[in-house]
């Protein structure tokens, strides 16, 4: 379910405030009141926000793929960390076609100080998550990481996608990067072009 209205936030109460909230996912809704999976997405600005020929492309579109992330996530693996959900659902608004998110991607170049896997729930900590996760789509599991990262409710973020849920073929290809956990150090490696396949 998807609810669409001006969200009360500090940028309804102060239209001079340079932020307000596109979305938002809240799963004690979820769990507590409605019984079923509702992202909240706000309406302000909606004609300079939707489509391809406006000020801000797709960008409330982006926001729902991103909310509608969080909620398949929490369905499937709830207590993933923070770094790793927000990096799943930034990417999930580039992978559903809609770019990446200009502001995210701002506030990274210009104001991020913190290792990638450290949530500190700033605009640029959504941008290194999803950094991190791009990269590790394009050279480590070169696989279904989306599928890696939900579907492993057993493990957690980097030691979810260390192996590919059974029976999907996993190709590794070269040059890769290595990631180091938790030292969070990336290093080059070679491999030769092999496919594995796991059968649990």
């Amino acid at each position: 379910m998807t609810l669409v209205y001006n969200i009360i936030d500090q940028g309804y109460c102060d239209p001079e405030y340079p932020f307000f909230v596109a979305g938002f996912f809240w799963p004690q809704m979820n769990d507590d009141y409605a019984d079923r999976n509702i992202i909240h997405i706000d309406s302000y600005d909606w004609a300079n926000r939707v489509g391809p020929d406006v000020a801000l492309p797709f960008d409330y579109q982006g926001t729902i793929a991103h909310e509608y992330e969080h909620a398949i996530h929490y369905d499937h693996d709830a207590d993933e960390p923070s770094w790793v959900d927000e990096g799943m659902a930034d990417l999930s608004g580039f992978l559903a076609g809609y770019g990446h998110s200009q502001s995210h991607l701002a506030y990274y170049l210009v104001y991020h100080r913190t290792p990638l896997t450290v949530w500190g729930n700033a605009l640029e900590d959504y941008n290194a998550s999803s950094a991190l996760l791009r990269l590790q789509r394009r050279t480590i599991s070169q696989g279904p990481l989306c599928l890696v990262l939900v579907l492993t409710p057993d493990t957690n973020a980097v030691q979810s996608s260390a192996r590919p849920p059974a029976r999907q073929p996993l190709v590794l290809g070269q040059p890769v990067c290595r990631l180091d956990y938790p030292q969070n150090k990336c290093t080059m490696v070679q491999s030769r072009q092999e496919t594995h396949t796991q059968v649990n």
